[in-house]
């Protein structure tokens, strides 16, 4: 089925990008915004409104998208947990790259909540589960090291730690990638965003700017510290301007 609108956001053109490597660094970048603003306990009160035709409509072209993903996920089943770790990463972007061009089909904003409290229902329950899953193939010295379990674990480990609702987990994670920042066994980028993300849902001000919300239905960067430095600090993380990033990911543009 071919989408029902056009993909303008940073995250929809990103969709083709086939380096594994490059969707998990870029896509990551230009999805947290997503994961901040739209929480599934946002629409947990609603979850079984009924949708519109046009909802409908759109709903259905997610879900398929999403199915799709996890049914190619399925026929070569993981034959390691690093491999299954990869799969279901594979899975979950799958899903938040079709969020992100539902949010570009046109919607008004009942019709869009409501299809969004299907989606978030939906990512919630995999976002939990691959929660659980990662919490289960931990390395016991701490966390997956890129000079030992390699740059694809130490990412999608990272993601499903950014995504995920245990807010006690996330933080669980930051302290076990802090040492490893050093000997740069964790992506320096990847460290910004985990810490600003915990900063952010502990009501505090985040360091490298890279966590937006929704503000009275316009896109804003959450509170930041020190802002006249926050560029150096971006370039320390291997992160670009503020400013540039802001653009891509529609900071002032409504949502």
């Amino acid at each position: 089925m071919s989408p029902p609108y056009a993909n303008r956001s940073s995250a929809s053109r990103l969709s083709g990008i086939r380096p594994r490597a490059a969707l998990l660094a870029t896509l990551a970048l230009a999805c947290v915004a997503l994961a901040a603003l739209l929480a599934p306990a946002v629409f947990a009160q609603t979850q079984d409104a009924p949708l519109s035709p046009a909802a409908e409509r759109v709903f259905t072209y997610w879900k398929d998208r999403y199915e799709a993903a996890r049914t190619v996920a399925a026929v070569h089943p993981a034959a390691s947990p690093l491999e299954e770790l990869d799969r279901r990463v594979g899975v979950e972007q799958a899903g938040r790259i079709a969020l992100s061009e539902v949010l570009d089909a046109g919607l008004g904003r009942d019709d869009l909540d409501a299809v969004q409290q299907r989606i978030w229902s939906i990512l919630g329950e995999a976002d939990a589960d691959n929660t659980a899953f990662l919490k289960s193939i931990l390395p016991e010295q701490g966390w997956f090291r890129i000079s030992v379990e390699g740059l694809a674990a130490s990412q999608s480990a990272w993601l499903i730690a950014q995504h995920s609702p245990d807010e006690a987990f996330r933080a669980e994670a930051l302290k076990r990638m802090t040492p490893l920042l050093e000997s740069n066994d964790v992506e320096r980028s990847q460290y910004a965003l985990i810490f600003d993300r915990v900063q952010m849902n502990a009501g505090k001000p985040q360091r490298y700017g890279s966590q937006a919300m929704c503000v009275d239905h316009v896109l804003a960067f959450h509170d930041i510290e020190d802002r006249a430095n926050v560029d150096a600090r971006r370039a320390e993380m291997g992160l670009g301007p503020l400013k540039d990033y802001g653009e891509r990911l529609g900071v002032g543009e409504p949502c």
